[in-house]
């Protein structure tokens, strides 16, 4: 292990520590809700659109 990965895992444990903390109290109970089967298709409609967007443009 260099030292830039200890420097970088000395600066994210105490952020983990208190996430954890959070995690044991009840306080964080996950992330957002999953995506709606509309939300979904509205999503890839529009990543369709961009991508033949792009397609035109190249």
């Amino acid at each position: 292990m260099n030292s830039n990965t200890r420097a970088r895992r000395r600066k994210i444990a105490p952020t983990r520590q208190i996430l954890r903390q959070l995690r044991d109290q009840g306080v964080m109970m996950g992330g957002p809700a999953p995506f709606a089967a509309k939300d979904r298709s509205l999503f890839l409609q529009q990543l369709d659109q961009m991508i033949r967007a792009i397609k035109r443009g190249a």
